[in-house]
């Protein structure tokens, strides 16, 4: 018997993200994603000009964030529509708000912690759950290959089984697993404690791995180590 497929965090990375721009294509599976975990932040007169109302330096931070916050946004709310509404309200709030940023966190986590905010509230004045729509093309590229152990079959067995976990367990397993963040950064990005964290990761890896070891090729998913 063949050994079941194994889902790694370098598996989890290459999960497609969401389009970056209105209309735009999302990648199909197994393409070149682009790394959203970190960049380096804007340069301090960037973020003063911004705090002090140019239009300019603001649209820096737009362009500098959008992709990031984008690719969050999705995963919670699983729907393109929606996510752009939730980064429109979530960057009027900022522009609202900048003048008052005290840089008590990153101006990345800052971000986040509104664009988080906004879209678990748009979810719920939805009052619906959509299902991860699969890119355009991937249905071909796994058609294309015909074996569902290819990586590009893998890849859209474990996005669809992270459509499944409540919002905020795919979000920490996203931003801890496939992002990269630490416990404390994604407690400030949710506005929970980093043991609140740790514990809906942990609810998290448990139902993705029920639910990848129930399918009808068990998939296994090792436990990663904890944070001290």
């Amino acid at each position: 018997m063949d050994a079941a497929p194994i889902v790694t965090g370098q598996r989890l990375r290459q999960l497609p993200r969401a389009a970056s721009r209105p209309g735009e294509r999302v990648p199909a599976m197994g393409a070149q994603q682009t790394d959203v975990v970190e960049s380096p932040e804007l340069p301090d007169h960037v973020l003063e000009a911004a705090r002090h109302g140019s239009h300019s330096a603001f649209a820096a931070i737009v362009d500098r964030y959008e992709p990031r916050l984008r690719a969050t946004v999705f995963y919670i709310v699983q729907d393109e529509e929606l996510t752009r509404d939730v980064l429109q309200e979530t960057f009027l709030r900022a522009y609202r708000a900048l003048p008052g940023f005290r840089r008590q966190a990153s101006l990345g986590t800052w971000l986040h912690r509104i664009a988080h905010t906004t879209a678990l509230e748009q979810l719920r004045t939805a009052r619906r759950r959509p299902e991860a729509p699969l890119p355009a093309d991937s249905e071909a590229s796994t058609a294309a290959t015909g074996d569902p152990g290819d990586d590009l079959a893998l890849r859209e067995i474990v996005a669809k089984a992270i459509a499944q976990l409540p919002p905020k367990q795919r979000l920490v397993l996203l931003l801890i697993d496939r992002d990269g963040y630490d416990y404390r950064t994604v407690g400030e990005i949710m506005g929970v404690s980093p043991g609140t964290v740790c514990s809906r990761l942990q609810r998290a890896r448990s139902k993705l791995r029920a639910a990848l070891h129930s399918g009808p090729r068990p998939i296994v998913m090792p436990i990663p180590a904890e944070e001290s």
